[in-house]
């Protein structure tokens, strides 16, 4: 699995939608520069939008954290050509963060580089300032070479964590997608017998499939697409927090129901400090707010005209309230009674829906409920189907105007004022109507791609 959300002293980990209106993230807060958790926080200090718009935030929960646990640490850092400056400087700034985040007994670390191949910077050891010198030292080579990073004689990550005295992890940093594929099996391998635990960490990168298979296989984690000093150093403190045990605190809020299923971007805010971490989740099947009218097709046939007919069409809410504000109708010809009416989750209500035909042409009519989640219409006809209609209501959505189409790609055409079941023909004209082409003569269902 792989992460991507991490800003200033906020950072999240997953999003649980199965109790969907409620929705849970999981998340770490620590002191910016030391790494240490923050674990007092109450919901008055979160604020949480969805697509921009506020959700309550409801509770706050952090586990008590367990005993300290012994780490034999390697931090393995990109230095090609493309780790330089900014790159260079905030990965260094990561990594001294991690070395003072190391308790100052029972617990080691060491520092290897690589590019075309490796580099012991520094071995095992619990000394500090030694450890921050050789991490402050490293300067950008050329080549992006894996199994340097990893296997290779003689600055191997694996190679030098696997005498470490306690729980073996190793932190791996690149910028860069490898000069060629590495041997992943075979580090897998090696991890797995050795007891080694590797985190990868992608700077201004998507993970490719070797690191992220690297991390599951190990039982660590890939963290991608992190930019910022506040982001690299945010994913160094996941870390650590993992290792150490630490499970990561929980955010609740109330989401909303929608109409249609799709991603939903989520932001939140940690009032205190202004950290901001990003995340997104897919909208669950539970959540679909629907409007169901029933019929959704009504036909009034051979009416004398000015004679009124009524009958009933039934709304239903399905997973949500729904509040109309209003029901209007296409054609003056049909209306409907109430405009206005509130339905319970669940519940349905009786509409009456009226036909006055001033004459006996055949006559169309859209009628739409609006409502405060989303709009829902049917179609109603009256009169007589061998009458002319007087007024058109067959009409172009789309295109419609100055529109510009890319040859090879598909282009989508659509319509309104019929059934969904009518039968339409479509022509288009590339002389500004001049001369038309068939498309189909057998178009249905409003759209045609």
């Amino acid at each position: 699995m792989s992460y991507t959300a991490f800003s200033q002293s906020l950072s999240l980990t997953s999003v649980d939608v199965s109790n969907f209106p409620t929705i849970k993230a999981k998340y770490y807060a620590y002191n910016y520069g030391y790494g240490y958790p923050i674990t007092n926080l109450e919901p008055s200090h979160f604020t949480v939008k969805e697509n921009g718009v506020s959700r309550k935030v409801t509770n706050i929960f952090c586990p008590e954290p367990g005993p300290a646990v012994s780490l034999s640490s390697v931090l393995v850092i990109d230095i090609s050509g493309s780790m330089k400056g900014t790159e260079l400087n905030i990965t260094k700034t990561a990594a001294i963060q991690w070395i003072n985040m190391m308790p100052d007994e029972n617990s080691e670390c060491a520092v290897t580089s690589f590019s075309e191949i490796n580099y012991l910077n520094q071995d095992s050891t619990n000394n500090k300032l030694v450890l921050t010198s050789a991490v402050a030292n490293l300067t950008s080579l050329q080549g992006t070479n894996y199994d340097a990073a990893f296997i290779e004689p003689m600055a191997g990550g694996i190679l030098i964590a696997k005498p470490g005295k306690y729980k073996k992890v190793i932190v791996f940093l690149t910028d860069g997608y490898p000069n060629f594929e590495p041997q992943t099996a075979r580090i897998i391998k090696e991890a797995k017998e050795n007891n080694i635990t590797i985190y990868c960490v992608c700077v201004n990168m998507a993970a490719p499939k070797c690191l992220k298979d690297l991390a599951k296989e190990t039982g660590g984690l890939c963290f991608e697409r992190v930019k910022k000093v506040e982001e690299i150093t945010g994913c160094y403190s996941s870390i650590y927090m993992i290792t150490q045990g630490r499970d990561p605190c929980t955010i609740q809020w109330l989401s909303h129901s929608y109409c249609e299923l799709g991603k939903v971007d989520v932001e939140i805010k940690l009032k205190t400090n202004g950290s901001i971490a990003l995340t997104n989740y897919e909208r669950p099947a539970q959540g679909l707010a629907k409007v169901e009218i029933t019929p959704n097709i009504v036909k009034f046939a051979n009416i004398t005209p000015g004679v009124e007919v009524d009958t009933t069409i039934t709304v239903s809410a399905v997973n949500s309230n729904v509040y109309a504000s209003n029901v209007v109708s296409s054609n003056t010809a049909f209306s409907v009674t109430p405009t206005e009416f509130l339905i319970p989750s669940g519940q349905s209500k009786d509409l009456t829906l009226s036909f006055i035909p001033l004459d006996r042409s055949y006559q169309f009519t859209e009628i739409k409920v609006v409502k405060d989640l989303c709009d829902v219409s049917i179609n109603a006809i009256g009169g007589y189907r061998s009458k002319k209609q007087t007024e058109k209501s067959l009409k172009l959505t789309q295109p419609n105007g100055r529109d510009i189409y890319v040859i090879g790609t598909d282009s989508l055409i659509t319509w309104e004022g019929v059934f969904p079941t009518d039968t339409v023909t479509l022509e288009y004209s590339i002389n500004k109507g001049a001369t038309w082409k068939l498309l189909t003569d057998k178009a249905t269902g409003l759209s045609y791609i």
